[in-house]
């Protein structure tokens, strides 16, 4: 194996060169971003890096969750009611965008995660597939 800046290794191809200076990981001029050897993460006998939680939201006050759930629960009824009237005129287009807006709304609410909430946005998703399918029969 010759020795000098670049070695050659035999059950590569042999025009493939490796930088004597570099692990393979970083090889100069690599196009693809290799994580850091295992022994970078000795916790882990796969060496895979520690799992990545979110944190938690802040801790709010129980009279700001009922605040936000209520406005959650109104946003939700008020956009199925108008979408429901909206598909019912034909305009599936504003009903859609109706629904969509509001489920993107509750989503981004502090409570978001809240069961109740999911169940808001489980209601407003069924509404939205039957007026999406009702839509489709429609053309």
């Amino acid at each position: 194996i010759p020795v000098g800046q670049f070695e050659t290794l035999p059950f590569l191809d042999p025009d493939v060169k490796f930088h004597a200076n570099h692990p393979p990981h970083s090889q100069p001029g690599d196009m693809y971003v290799r994580p850091p050897p295992p022994a970078a993460y000795p916790n882990d006998p796969y060496g895979r890096p520690p799992e990545r939680h979110e944190s938690a939201s802040p801790a709010i006050s129980e009279q700001e969750f009922e605040e936000i759930f209520q406005r959650n629960k109104t946003v939700s009824s008020s956009a199925i009611s108008r979408a429901v009237q909206d598909a019912s005129a034909g305009d599936f287009a504003s009903a859609i965008e109706t629904l969509v807006t509001a489920i993107s709304l509750i989503k981004q609410s502090k409570i978001a995660g809240d069961d109740r909430c999911k169940i808001l946005i489980s209601s407003l998703q069924d509404t939205l597939h039957g007026i999406e399918e009702k839509s489709y029969g429609s053309k």
